[in-house]
Formats: C-alpha cells, structure tokens, sequence
C-alpha cells in the first residue's frame, strides 16, 4: 500500500465514496474538523492582534524613600524641568511624612477636563485661569489657586533674518505651530499677528504640531523655518536665534493644589515650585520664606 499524505476533513470530503456524503456520521466528523480549523484560525488571528502596550513618554515617577503609600500626583504642561520639580520633592523630609511617590505628566492645555478636576485626580496642577474657569467655573469647590508664576516674553524666532510681519515677508516661508487651541504662546499670539498679514489659521505655511516636543524638534532640523519662543526657552537654545518680540508682558497661568492637600507640605510645595520657575525664568527667585499658613 502506498503511503499517502494525512487525511482532513477536506480531504476526507474528497477521497472517501460519494456514498458517504449522506451518512450522519462523516458529516458530524466534518463539521467538527471545520469548527477545529476556525477555532485554531481565530486564536492565532486573536494572538497578531494583541495590543502593543507602549512605555509612557509623557510622565516620570520618584520615590520619596518612605513607607507611606500616598502618590503626590504633578499635572503640568512642559517636560522641560518636570523631573527636576518632581525630585526636588522626593528628597523633601516633610514631604516623605505624607507621600511615598511623586509623579509628574506634562501633556498640552486641552487635556485638561471637568472630569480631573471634579475628580481630583491630580493633587497639583498647572494652567491659565480662564482656561480652568471655561472647564470648571466651580473649580473652587475642588481646588484653590496656590501659586503664582512670574511674567514671561514671547518672540517670533528664525534660524536666519528677524521675523518682519508683512505678506510678501512670509512668502514661501513654513511657520510650526501648536495644534493646540488653548495654547495662548504657540497657537492663539501668534495665529493672532498672521491674521492681520492675511494668513489664515488653514493657510499650507502653517505647519500644526501635537506636542511640543515635535514643533521643537521640527524647528531645529530646519523642517519649519519659523516659530514661537517664550524667554523661558532662550536659555537653553545652543546657537543664536533671530527675534522678533510678540509681546513682553505673558502669563504663563497659576498653580493649582487639591482641597485633600494637608497643609503641612504648603512649605515644601512653594520650596519646589520657587525653584522649577527660576529655571525658566530668569531674575526670578529661587528662595521661598514659608509663611505660617497657605
């Protein structure tokens, strides 16, 4: 007897006589193998489809070095300085009483919601008051301003000549933007200046990006030519960037700490976040008398 390949279902539906197409039992052996096939077909297919579980660019943790469990957790709107604020409170005795981590995320004005604030989900957080108000104009009954952060500039900046705002300026020139709406330095100033020039926010000059880190990384491989740039950012810019001054006189926004906040860590709060502006600002203060009360 000649040793043939092994049967299926398919091909026993193939060898076996016509005779057999109508007994109960090859057909009950057939739809079994077909269910086996689509089951196996259905796992495999379920495995490739498994979802890709990414790391977390937009967050940094620290551990305080205590036993206690509480996470003191930063809502903010820079990476720049985020890990420096975050350890600054790690390494704070006071601070370690109350909270055994400190975690800090820094995503645009927008992911703010009425759900984070009514939720508390985050014990400090950063942004403009009329962005906080327009979320929650009864954010007061969750949170409370708790501080202040120092007046900033804001520049028009290029690698080549001084910005002129004009329309034949601006001829065959890209211009990088935030796709952010809330953004008052890197979407609303400067969309505001090339309205009065005849751009529209549709314009193809303009160029929006999600975060900042991607405008930034376009501005410096040359991608764009032009851009914003608060003073703040200057002072680590390697080589010398032509400016053009949008306005002297920005806010950046306030500081705001969650009700279940205990009050003995007021102190190391205003210590940290003293130092973290003084990064970013230069002239401003990196010492904090802690008063008696908030």
């Amino acid at each position: 007897m000649s040793r043939g390949l092994p049967l299926t279902p398919v091909s026993l539906a193939v060898t076996l006589p016509t005779t057999y197409w109508n007994q109960p039992l090859y057909l009950a052996v057939v739809a079994i193998g077909l269910i086996a096939i689509l089951t196996l077909s259905s796992l495999a297919a379920r495995q490739q489809a498994e979802p890709l579980h990414l790391s977390d660019y937009y967050s940094y943790q620290c551990q305080t070095g205590s036993s206690q469990q509480a996470t003191f957790r930063i809502l903010t709107l820079s990476a720049d300085h985020a890990r420096e604020l975050a350890d600054n409170l790690c390494g704070q005795a006071e601070f370690s009483e109350h909270y055994g981590s400190v975690s800090i995320r820094w995503r645009r004005r927008d992911f703010l919601t009425l759900e984070l604030i009514q939720e508390s989900r985050y014990e400090l957080f950063f942004n403009r008051e009329h962005v906080v108000t327009g979320i929650a104009p009864n954010y007061q009954l969750f949170y409370s301003g708790f501080h202040r952060s120092p007046y900033y500039s804001l520049y028009w900046a290029s690698h080549q000549q001084p910005v002129q705002l004009s329309r034949e300026w601006f001829v065959n020139k890209t211009i990088g933007l935030l796709e952010d709406s809330r953004s008052q330095s890197f979407h609303i100033m400067p969309l505001d200046q090339l309205a009065r020039i005849g751009l529209k926010p549709n314009s193809p000059q303009i160029h929006y990006f999600g975060d900042m880190a991607a405008l930034t990384a376009a501005f410096d491989k040359g991608q764009i030519d032009i851009t914003t740039k608060t003073s703040g950012m200057l002072t680590k810019q390697p080589d010398q960037l032509a400016l053009t001054t949008i306005s002297d006189h920005m806010y950046p926004g306030n500081w705001y700490l969650s009700h279940q906040v205990a009050a003995s860590v007021y102190c190391s709060l205003h210590r940290a976040l003293e130092q973290y502006l003084a990064n970013f600002f230069s002239g401003a203060s990196a010492a904090y008398d802690c008063p008696q009360d908030r």
